[in-house]
């Protein structure tokens, strides 16, 4: 699929340069901000997810079949979001496109007030922009998400999140 433009967005904090954006995950792995975005997601996670470990090479081999893309909110070209989405279809709901959230963060040099619902909005749209019709999506237990993710248009769906576009 192809990539839309990233986006600099309107809410920058001076000396601040938000951008969303499609990138390719293999850029995103050579990026060097991406050793300290990484470690920061491993730490936040090892707690609840012991066995924690991204296949890497089974994801790059999922974005060259179109089957993954990678949204990524950068300040001031430093990597600061991720967010992982699967495009799929699902037995369920024939006929139905799906992008599944697999995986979402948000690093904490990058919590600012908002800022994780300014993402998710704008990455909603572009999902929405490549005919998706339902959006899935899954957090960590620890969080409390419930609120977020309603004001976003979702609904629980036992343990994770639904969205009809």
């Amino acid at each position: 699929m192809a990539s839309p433009a990233r986006r600099q967005e309107p809410h920058c904090k001076p000396g601040k340069m938000p951008v969303d954006g499609w990138e390719p995950l293999e850029e995103i792995l050579a990026d060097v901000t991406w050793p300290s975005f990484a470690r920061a997601y491993e730490q936040d996670m090892a707690g609840t997810y012991p066995f924690f470990s991204p296949d890497w090479p089974k994801a790059l081999w999922q974005e060259k079949v179109d089957r993954l893309s990678v949204w990524v909110h950068r300040i001031d070209g430093r990597i600061t979001g991720v967010l992982f989405v699967q495009w799929d279809t699902h037995l369920m709901f024939r006929g139905r496109k799906v992008a599944w959230v697999i995986a979402h963060y948000l690093a904490p040099w990058g919590r600012q007030p908002w800022a994780g619902y300014r993402i998710w909005k704008t990455l909603l749209k572009e999902i929405k922009d490549r005919g998706v019709d339902l959006v899935f999506a899954q957090t960590n237990p620890q969080v409390e998400a419930d609120a977020f993710f309603r004001r976003l248009g979702f609904a629980a769906d036992g343990q994770g999140w639904m969205r009809a576009m």
